[in-house]
Order: C-alpha cells, then sequence, then structure tokens
C-alpha cells in the first residue's frame, strides 16, 4: 500500500539527485534523536529521523541580513526583524553539515623510464648486490624528493628491478588516501618527473631519455592535455548580449594568468580552444571556464593561482565575487566583514529589490566605490552589495567586505573606518545613518576604555493614565573594547597646538576633528602589530595639547611584536620624522609614556640569533668563533634605525654540531627606542658579514625566529680530473674542505654582479663520467636556472685556472641550435600575427627532435631586413647527438619547410648549407597585374605563384634545381621576382638562364608568355650575363603574306573566268546535267526482274547533251 512517508522518502532521494539537497548521516548507535541547538543528528538507521537536510546554495549567494537574523528555539525557527537595537554579529554564523563521502583508495602507479648515461651490468640483476642497492637507493631517494614537492598525499616509491638497455627502471609509486591538490595519476606521474628531468637535467646524477618515461599506457608522447577549470560570479546583470566581451575578456585574464604560472616551470602551450559557458544564478553571471594545455606542468599551487587572478582582475572591466572563484575547485579563505550600513536619502526600495535593475547597479556601485575609498590601504579585495532591505523607511544594504584571511581587520575596525571616513559616501550623494552603523553601548565590559558620554534627562510616558519614567542609556562615542582585548594606554604632547577651552568638552566640533585625526594617524601606527583591534582618543589637557588615549589588542592572536609599554612607546617613536613631525602635529618624542615607559627608560630588547657555520664543529674552537661574531652582530645591530646600544647576554650562547658543522645560537640585548625589525637587521648582519673569516648558510640564518628568503638554485658540476674517495663525504675531512673552498670561491667569482650571497658544497659523490659536486647558490635577484647553467659553463675556464677541470656537459645537459633563413616572400607586418612563427617553430622542433618534451626553450623572430622577410630561430633541447648536417637534411626533406623558406639561406648554428641561389625577375607579357598579386594570402598570388614555380621547375629538372621559389610579383605586365636554388658546383647561372631561354615555348604552352630579355638581364650578383638572347620572332608569321598574295590573285582572275563561261556556254551546259534523271527513274522502289547471270533485261543508256 502506497503510504506518505514513501512519497516523502522518493522526493527527498530525487533533490539529493539533483543536488539541492545535502545529506548527513551519522551511524553510531546512539538513540533517534535531533538536536537543533547544535544542528547535528545521530541515527542508528538511515530514518526520516536521522536525516539533516539543508537546502544548500551556491557558495557565491550570500544571504541577506534579515536572514542572518534567525534564532532557534526548541527546534522552531524564526526570523527576527532588524532593529537598531539589535547586537551586531562580528562575524557571520556558519551551519556546517557532515557529509557522507567516499574514502579516496590507496593508489599505486607503475613507473618506468630509461638511464642512458650509465650501461647496464650483471650485478643490477641481483638485489642483493652492492650495485643494485647503491643505485635503487640513490634513485628511490631522487624520485621521493621529486614526488612529494607536488604530491601532498605521497607516500613511497620502490625500485622493483632492473632492465637491460641501457638502464630500464621499472618502478612503483604510491600515494595515501588523502587529498592532494595534484591528484595521483599516470598523465601527472609522467608529468611531474619529466619536468623535473627537463629542470634538472638529470635524476640522481644520472641521464635519463624523457622519451623513456612511461606510467602504464601512458607517456610523454601520449600525454593528455591538463585541463583546468576556473569558476567565478560576475557582479554584472545576465545579458545574452554581454556574453561575448565577458568571454573574451575571461579567456584573455585567466588563459594569460595560467599560462606565466604553467610556464614559469615548462614550455606550456594552449591544447585546445577554452570552453566558457555563462548561466544566470540571481541575476548575475555564473561563469564556468575550462582551459586545456600541452605541458609538463601540473597546477599544484591552486591558491597561488587565486591570488594571481585577483591581482590582475584590473584586467578586466567587471568584478567578481571574491569567494566564488575557484580554480580545480579550490577557493581561497577570506576574512568577510558585514558592516550594517542603512541609506536615509532613498526612500523606497522600488527596483532595488532586483539586482538587474539600473537603480540597484548605479546604488551598489557607488556604495561599492565609496567603501573601495575607505578601505584601499587595508587589503580589501572586494566589497560586495548582495542585497537591498526596507526598515522603518530606511533602506538597509546588505554588503560584503572580503579582506585576505591574514589582514587584521574585524568589524569594530570596519565601522569606525566607516563612520570616520563617511565624506566617501557623502562625495557620492549617499547619507548614511550613522547610528544605524555603529554598535550599541555594551552593559559591561571587562577592559572599559574611557568614554565620553551625553546622558538626557528623564523622560515621562504615559500609557492608561499610569506614568513611568524612562532613563535614557549612555551613548558612547567610541566603540566597545571586548573581554578578550588587553588595552594599554598611551600619552604625548602634541606641540604644534594650542590648548583651547573646546578641548575639553567632548561634545565640541572643535574636539570631534582632532580627535577624528589623531586617532587616524595612531592607527596607522599601531596597525602594524598583527593583533591591533583599535585606538580610542579618551580626552585633550592644556600643556600644549596632551593627548590621553587607550590602544587595545586581541590576546587571543599571535604577533611578532610583543604587546607592552615599552614597544607601544617605540612605535609611536619610529613613526614621528626627525624633525618631529607626525601627520598634520608635531609632537615632542621625550613627552611619549606608555605605563611606566618613557624614551628614557625603556628596557632592552632581547633579541635571539642563530645561524649554520661551515666549518667542521671543534669545541676547543667554539672561542675563537665567538670573539669574531661578537662584534659583527653588535656593528650590524648599531646601524639600525634607534639602536644605541647592544651587548651579548653571555650565558645564552650556545655552539653545537649540525651535520658536522657548526650551529651558534645566542642571545642580544638591544637597547633601542625604535621598534626591533628583524628583517632589517637580518640584511644588515648578511652585509656586514665580510668582517668574519668563514661562511654561513645563509638560509640558517635566522633573528627572532624570522629568516630571510632566498631565491636558491642548485646546479650540478662534474668534474673530470678529481677522483672520488671517501674522505669527500667527510665534512671533517681536509679533503672535503679544500674542494669545497675552491668551487665556492670560484662561483663568489662568476656570480658577484648577480647578488650571490653564499655558495654552499654541500656534498661530493662518485658516478662514472667524474666527480659529482651538488652545490646550492643563495642569490638575492631573481636570476634564473638558465643563468646560472650558462654562468658556470662560460666561465670554465675559471674553474680550469683553480686546477679543476668542468664536465660542462654534466652541468649543461642541453644543445643550443641557432637557425637563420629567409622565407619565400617579402617581408610583410601580418607575418608576426598570422602564425607563421608557430608554424616554424613546429617544422624545426620536428627535425630536431621526435619527442617535443625534449625542448627546454624556443623562440622565433621574423625581422624586415631591406624588404627581405628574414627568420632567426633559437632552440636548446635536452642532450640528443643530431649534428647541424642532420638537422639541415631533414628540413630540406621537409615539403613544408621548403614550400615556405628559401633553403639557400637556411643556415644551422652558423653553417650554411651547399646551396646556391639565382634571382630572376622573369615578365610573363601574357598575364595581367592587379593588387591581390600583392597579397600573399590571396587566391590570386597562390594560383599564380603555383603556375610559375611548376612550369619552371619542369623546364629546370635537368639542370638539378633543388628549389623554384617566387619571392613577390610587381606590375608589368606581370613580373615575378623568382629565385632558382642549384647545389653548390652545380649548374652555373648561365648555364640555368640558357635553360629558360631555350624552353620559352614549353613556358607557352603552359600558359606563361616569358619576355626573353627579361631573363638574360637577371643577374645572380650585378655581374652581366653572357646569354645572348634569341633572335627577334616576328609578331606577323611569313606564311600569312603568301596567303595574302594568293587571295589578291584569285580576285584578279574572277572576271576573267566569268567571261569564259559566259562566252562558251559552259554554265547552261552545266545547269542541263544538274537536271537530268536516272533511268528508271519511274520504277523508283520496286524490284526489277532478272533473269540470271547473263542480265538480259540490263541495257546501257547514253545521254546527249546537244549544244
Amino acid at each position: 500500500m502506497w503510504h506518505p512517508r514513501s512519497a516523502f522518502v522518493l522526493l527527498l532521494l530525487l533533490l539529493l539527485e539533483m543536488g539541492w539537497v545535502e545529506l548527513a548521516i551519522d551511524t553510531t548507535t546512539s538513540a533517534q534523536s535531533t538536536d537543533v541547538s547544535s544542528s547535528t543528528a545521530t541515527a542508528s538507521s538511515i530514518t526520516t529521523a536521522g536525516l539533516i537536510t539543508s537546502f544548500s546554495t551556491q557558495s557565491n549567494n550570500n544571504t541577506n541580513t534579515a536572514s542572518n537574523n534567525a534564532t532557534s528555539t526548541n527546534g522552531t525557527a524564526t526570523a527576527s526583524p532588524i532593529t537598531q537595537s539589535s547586537s551586531t554579529s562580528l562575524a557571520t554564523p556558519t551551519v556546517t553539515s557532515a557529509l557522507i563521502t567516499t574514502p579516496i583508495p590507496p593508489v599505486t602507479l607503475k613507473l618506468d623510464f630509461t638511464i642512458t648515461s650509465r650501461n647496464f651490468s650483471q650485478n643490477l640483476s641481483d638485489p642483493n648486490s652492492g650495485e643494485y642497492k647503491d643505485l635503487k637507493n640513490n634513485l628511490e631517494n631522487s624520485l621521493a624528493d621529486i614526488y612529494k614537492r607536488k604530491f601532498t598525499n605521497f607516500k613511497s616509491v620502490n625500485i622493483t628491478e632492473f632492465k637491460n638497455g641501457s638502464i630500464i627502471v621499472v618502478s612503483e609509486v604510491s600515494f595515501n588516501s588523502s587529498q592532494s591538490p595534484v591528484a595521483p595519476t599516470a598523465d601527472n606521474a609522467v608529468r611531474v618527473l619529466a619536468s623535473s628531468i627537463q629542470q634538472n637535467g638529470s635524476i640522481g646524477g644520472f641521464q635519463v631519455d624523457t622519451s623513456t618515461i612511461k606510467s602504464g599506457s601512458v607517456s610523454t608522447s601520449s600525454l593528455s592535455a591538463l585541463v583546468v577549470t576556473v569558476n567565478f560570479l560576475i557582479k554584472r546583470p545576465y545579458s545574452d548580449s554581454l556574453l561575448q566581451s565577458l568571454k573574451n575578456q575571461t579567456i584573455s585574464w585567466v588563459e594569460s594568468v595560467l599560462l606565466n604560472f604553467l610556464n614559469a616551470a615548462t614550455l606550456t602551450t594552449r591544447a585546445a580552444d577554452p570552453n566558457v559557458t555563462f548561466s544566470n544564478n540571481t541575476g548575475w553571471v555564473q561563469t564556468n571556464a575550462q582551459f586545456s594545455f600541452n605541458t609538463l606542468s601540473v597546477l599544484d599551487k591552486t591558491t597561488e593561482v587565486i591570488g594571481k587572478l585577483l591581482d590582475a582582475r584590473v584586467n578586466v572591466s567587471f568584478s567578481i565575487v571574491p569567494s566564488t572563484l575557484t580554480v580545480q575547485g579550490i577557493n581561497q579563505t577570506f576574512i568577510v566583514l558585514q558592516p550594517p550600513l542603512a541609506i536615509m536619502n532613498v526612500t523606497q526600495i522600488g527596483d532595488l529589490s532586483n539586482k538587474t535593475s539600473d537603480t540597484f547597479q548605479d546604488l551598489s556601485k557607488r556604495i561599492e566605490d565609496s567603501l573601495k575609498a575607505i578601505f584601499s590601504s587595508q587589503q580589501l579585495v572586494e566589497p560586495v552589495v548582495n542585497s537591498f532591505n526596507m526598515l522603518n523607511n530606511l533602506v538597509i544594504a546588505s554588503v560584503d567586505l572580503y579582506f585576505p584571511s591574514s589582514s587584521t581587520m574585524n568589524l569594530t575596525t570596519v565601522v569606525n573606518e566607516i563612520v570616520i571616513n563617511k565624506t566617501e559616501f557623502i562625495n557620492r550623494n549617499i547619507s548614511l545613518n550613522i547610528s544605524f552603523t555603529l554598535p550599541p553601548a555594551p552593559t559591561a565590559t571587562t577592559v572599559a576604555p574611557v568614554t565620553s558620554s551625553v546622558t538626557t534627562a528623564p523622560a515621562s510616558t504615559s500609557t492608561n493614565g499610569t506614568s513611568t519614567n524612562i532613563t535614557s542609556t549612555p551613548i558612547s562615542t567610541t566603540a566597545p573594547t571586548p573581554s578578550s582585548d588587553i588595552a594599554l594606554n598611551v600619552t604625548f604632547r602634541i606641540t604644534s597646538q594650542e590648548f583651547t577651552a573646546n578641548l575639553s568638552k567632548s561634545d565640541s566640533v572643535e574636539y570631534k576633528n582632532l580627535k577624528g585625526k589623531v586617532e587616524q594617524q595612531l592607527k596607522a601606527v599601531y596597525s602594524t602589530f598583527k593583533n591591533f583591534r583599535n585606538v580610542t582618543v579618551t580626552g585633550f589637557r592644556n600643556g600644549s595639547v596632551i593627548v590621553d588615549s587607550n590602544v587595545a589588542f586581541d590576546s587571543k592572536v599571535q604577533s611578532s611584536t610583543d604587546v607592552t609599554n615599552d614597544n607601544l612607546v617605540r612605535a609611536l617613536v619610529s613613526s614621528i620624522a626627525s624633525n618631529g613631525s607626525f601627520g598634520d602635529f608635531k609632537v615632542d618624542t621625550n613627552s611619549i609614556q606608555s605605563g611606566s615607559a618613557s624614551v628614557t627608560n625603556l628596557s632592552p630588547e632581547n633579541i635571539t640569533v642563530g645561524f649554520l657555520i661551515k666549518i667542521p664543529y671543534n669545541a676547543s674552537a667554539t672561542d675563537s668563533l665567538q670573539n669574531q661574531i661578537t662584534p659583527w652582530v653588535n656593528s650590524s645591530f648599531l646601524t639600525l634605525p634607534g639602536v644605541t646600544s647592544v651587548s651579548l647576554i653571555s650565558n645564552s650562547v650556545n655552539f653545537n654540531n649540525s651535520g658536522n658543522w657548526t650551529q651558534f645560537n645566542a642571545t642580544y640585548a638591544v637597547v633601542t627606542t625604535n621598534i626591533f625589525n628583524p628583517n632589517q637587521a637580518l640584511d644588515k648582519v648578511l652585509e656586514y658579514r665580510r668582517n668574519v673569516t668563514f661562511y654561513i648558510v645563509p638560509s640558517t640564518l635566522s633573528i627572532q625566529r624570522s629568516s630571510k628568503s632566498f631565491n636558491i638554485l642548485s646546479p650540478t658540476l662534474g668534474i673530470r680530473n678529481v677522483s672520488y674517495t671517501n674522505s669527500l663525504s667527510d665534512k671533517t675531512s681536509d679533503a672535503f674542505k679544500n674542494s669545497a673552498t675552491a668551487i665556492e670561491g670560484v662561483l663568489r667569482d662568476i656570480f658577484r654582479s648577480q647578488q650571490l650571497v653564499e655558495p654552499v658544497v654541500t656534498s661530493f659523490r662518485n658516478d662514472s663520467r667524474g666527480l659529482i659536486v651538488s652545490v646550492d647558490l643563495f642569490f638575492l635577484s631573481g636570476i634564473t636556472s638558465r643563468d646560472v647553467i650558462q654562468g658556470i659553463v662560460n666561465n670554465a675556464n675559471q674553474f680550469a685556472n683553480k686546477n679543476i677541470d668542468l664536465i660542462t656537459n654534466i652541468t649543461d645537459p642541453t644543445v643550443p641550435y641557432s637557425f637563420t633563413f629567409k622565407l619565400l616572400q617579402d617581408y610583410t607586418a601580418d607575418l608576426a600575427t598570422n602564425n607563421m612563427n608557430v608554424t616554424l617553430l613546429n617544422l624545426i622542433t620536428a627535425a630536431l627532435t621526435s619527442d617535443p618534451m625534449n625542448i627546454i626553450s624556443s623562440s622565433v623572430s621574423i625581422r624586415n631586413n631591406s624588404g627581405e622577410a628574414t627568420v632567426d630561430v633559437q632552440c636548446r633541447i635536452n642532450d640528443i647527438s643530431k649534428d647541424n648536417t642532420a638537422v639541415q637534411n631533414a628540413l630540406l626533406q621537409n615539403q613544408m619547410f621548403t614550400d615556405i623558406v628559401r633553403i639557400s639561406t637556411l643556415s644551422v648554428n652558423g653553417a650554411s648549407n651547399k646551396l646556391r641561389g639565382y634571382a630572376y625577375k622573369l615578365r610573363f607579357t601574357n598575364l595581367n597585374f592587379n593588387a591581390n598579386l600583392t597579397n600573399p594570402s590571396s587566391d590570386d598570388y597562390k594560383n599564380m605563384k603555383i603556375k610559375i614555380i611548376r612550369a619552371m621547375t619542369s623546364i629546370l629538372s635537368f639542370t638539378g634545381a633543388k628549389q623554384v621559389g617566387v619571392l613577390s610579383f610587381v606590375s608589368g605586365s606581370v613580373i615575378a621576382n623568382t629565385e632558382v636554388t642549384v647545389p653548390d658546383g652545380g649548374a652555373t647561372f648561365d648555364q640555368v638562364t640558357t635553360a629558360i631561354v631555350n624552353n620559352i615555348d614549353s613556358l607557352k604552352s603552359s600558359g606563361l608568355t616569358l619576355d626573353p630579355q627579361s631573363v638574360v638581364t637577371s643577374t645572380p650578383s650585378g655581374a652581366a650575363s653572357t646569354v645572348e638572347p634569341p633572335p627577334t620572332i616576328s609578331a606577323f608569321p611569313g606564311y600569312a603574306v603568301a596567303i595574302i598574295v594568293m587571295c589578291g590573285l584569285a580576285i584578279l582572275a574572277l572576271p576573267f573566268l566569268i567571261l569564259f563561261f559566259v562566252k562558251t556556254g559552259l554554265c547552261s551546259k552545266v545547269s542541263k546535267a544538274c537536271s537530268l534523271k536516272p533511268p528508271y527513274g519511274e520504277y523508283q522502289g520496286m524490284i526489277i526482274p532478272n533473269t540470271g547471270a547473263g542480265h538480259e533485261n540490263y541495257r546501257t543508256h547514253s545521254y546527249e547533251i546537244s549544244n
């Protein structure tokens, strides 16, 4: 029997399928119950009592203020109206449902590749041999380093076998069941390894052929395109007429960011046109875009991409809702604050309830522009007006302010900034109800700042004859300090202004103006503390003007600067210029006080310092090291602003062994009137490190737990003339120290001008090619890995001067190729935009390697060279043994290449081919010139070019011509600028010219009438041709003259013939003869009797023609 509950279950399942309902089921054995207050549920079985469903909204749907004021009592949800007395929530409440999710199973992928720089030996077939174990351990560690950098769920790598040919490595890579931005697929496994080898040139010191990398059936040549999905909500009314413009802007904006990000790792090109779709999402434009790329890169840092996209929003004309921006389904976390805004000069809601209306768009834009102006210096990402509602004849704007997750902004600060800067709204014709925006004063706080209040006389009201006295609540002029705050007082004297009586009256205009200005200046000072909340001026006193203020900080938020009275004094002193200027005021720095702290009695700051010294640890040498370190650090700190004294706290010094090198840690007492800046201190310590005789590892330098970011590049060096010994694996040995010192010294000299902070040799290892050296180079600048490799290779002689024989192809396993040639057409401006450069690059890379993943870098330029189109191509590929001649031959055998390139001009790495080109200006008199013949893309141009090339190629085949090319056409009838290319040492210019002249008739049969003079006047280099032109051929043939003569004679003879016929009567005789009938004419159509072969019945007849 059909039960109503069945209908409910079916409806629920339908909603689940459509994605409108989220289902949460807790399968614990607790009793069936529903706890409304906690918004969770438990169930012992899947029943309607154990289901928690919430109608989900898009992440871009922000509920309005009215809906956010819902309360729940005994399981019944009610919406409370928005009133001025309602408390303002500091954060939007979030209800989270536990979704049923299927665990991601662990993944294990097969991974095979071939080492080409080492030969297989039988020991590699024995897992118990030392050679097998060493190679296995080396490769597994190297592979693990590669994969754990890209996959957050990487688990392990296991090499299962080595095979012959050179060395085929068979392995498995395992991933655990946790989520990872990069999915553990076969394609991504191949991508990550191939790109790492491309960038570093090797793995574990071994060269690997990237074309041999496989995971299952996937290899570098069969990779599927990397697909990147990007979604966001555009704050613009949905309209079909706008979609094409939005699509073009979206593609340009997003694709440029993605390509820049992916190209930073490896060459990336578009695999297919982006797919951008739009839909109507509550009146705004929901955008879903999909981009496909041919690349070895993986998108492992989606949040960084989102940050780049947000930074690049200036390139589009629309705004988006930041929280809806997702890349690969991942979005970014923001601090979203919702200040209450009531607008007084708009009295009717009207079209404001419709997001697509012009009224909504106009008012929301003015509000958002006002907020952008107010919070321009507070890292506001985007303001979003979601809706408008009416309340007590006021239009209430529901607004979300998006700040970075690292921001210290809170609702109190936002509200105060809006109130202080309300003129920004006024300038845009918006009148705010400030009392609605300010939150009400609480009845009690743990730390109450000094406030100014106005108390009104009790008012009396009467209801049904009963009188009731109502006492108004004091109205606080400042936002309250929450109970979790720390409040410290700050006092100072303004010397540029005289005290007046009005400054003692909190309701005077003068008081309010000065209070607003001072608070704004103090906020700029103390907002550098990450846990800063607010600052409040509590009063002014005489002498000139003494300012009393309270500064509030959130005790629950960590800050790199400790909140102390000393540091509040230091922060204010630091912000005052040397001439005493503090914004619009002059301040006496000696008057600054917080609690008992003042400029004259500040306690020292304890500053911790640590770093790793590249000297083998030796307990007996620590005193010598300390004697160098102390003056080095002291002199560095004394250059910092406000520092007057530095002293080492002796019992804090600690030296210990860290990887056989010496780790130093100590604490210094620093007397300073400014906030100590660790970043400035790091720069100074690095700058003054020349005062010591030892070197440190820059990345280990730490001051106050802060360290400096470096551009760390790690080239691999190979040394031919130094043999590996066990002592080179010991950092404390003389062999390690001497070799490392020599190598580091050369590297310092090479990169001195590139802001190299320090080179660090980290290890030596043995290799069949020589000694392999691992080096870390710490740079301050943005030098690239390619620049470093090139710098080392180009300065191999400096290593040789130190008796170091560098194996350059270990440092740089790539090979550069340079191509120069001219096109079979004159230069035109559109060559750079019609994909000619892409076509040429594809043809050249195909000649260099069958695997495009071997291309490390490439560039194409097409330039105007006296009207000729000259092309320069630069490529760098992985080490592939292909000489210049082989590359040239591969290109010359490619018809697509020879169809567009003048092959006589081709040179590879400066080596020209053995071909010679002869230039002709051939004039065809039977052809008519038109404007289309100046456009190589037109059909007229192409057809004419093909016709001439085919005809010329046919008549010159016996000369050994390798190419006939038409470069351009000019007027008169049609002149074709033509080049004939022959082998060097083959047919001469005169021989080719003779062949053309002798075959003019053949050209004519092809529809081309060639002016022979245009052939012999063409020269290869300006020299006169020795070929005589053919004899001049009359345009009026001789046989025509004979015909004319004969016709003339016939005309002269005609009268005489007529006279002859008349005189002889020949005409009448001919007439009678023509009128005679045949014999037996009357028997025509009948059978004539025949008596036999004698034909007796036949007789002859004769006719006489009388005269």
